[in-house]
């Protein structure tokens, strides 16, 4: 924009301004100064409108001060919380990749299962299944906790999978069903 002068009247004190702002604009300016100029005048009637004049500024350029501390105080938040946000995404794809992983290995198991192996081994890799869902779940309830930035209570019971196949009760008498053999120990 292009400088240029304008007479502004402030309670029947005339300025004459070189600026790049409209007219408008600064005879909006120059009608709240003369505002709060009145209002110091009003409190205190002996003041000479130097003085007020004076003291409209200093009430301005208080609240101009004031409004910039806030400004940098809300760009101070903005920057930790964009760092926390870029941490909590980076957890996030951990335990993504983490969910995958023990997914892809219980799959194999419960593949390695099917394909056929003794009790004893079915035995073993179907508590580490457990154990890998387990993990899982603990991982998934991780991965909300850390969206939400909620802490997890500590979780001690493990899940345990039954073989619907299998009776306890039955094994502890020795009977076998007709889907497996029973081994001698």
């Amino acid at each position: 924009m292009e400088k240029r002068r304008v007479r502004l009247e402030i309670n029947g004190v005339v300025c004459g301004l070189i600026t790049e702002e409209t007219d408008e604009y600064m005879h909006e300016l120059a009608a709240e100064i003369g505002e709060m100029m009145n209002e110091v005048m009003a409190a205190s009637p002996f003041i000479t409108k130097e003085s007020a004049a004076v003291t409209a500024a200093l009430i301005y350029l208080d609240t101009v001060k004031k409004d910039e501390f806030k400004e940098l105080e809300k760009k101070k938040k903005i920057s930790e919380l964009e760092k926390r946000n870029l941490e909590l995404e980076r957890q996030a794809a951990q335990l993504r990749k983490e969910n995958n992983r023990l997914s892809d290995e219980s799959a194999a198991l419960f593949k390695q299962i099917e394909n056929g192996i003794d009790s004893d081994e079915r035995r073993t890799l179907e508590d580490k299944i457990t154990d890998l869902e387990w993990q899982l779940a603990q991982a998934d309830k991780g991965q909300s906790a850390t969206e939400e930035n909620v802490a997890l209570p500590p979780i001690d019971k493990k899940v345990k999978l039954r073989n619907p196949l299998r009776n306890s009760e039955w094994e502890e008498n020795d009977f076998v069903t007709f889907f497996e053999k029973k081994h001698e120990k």
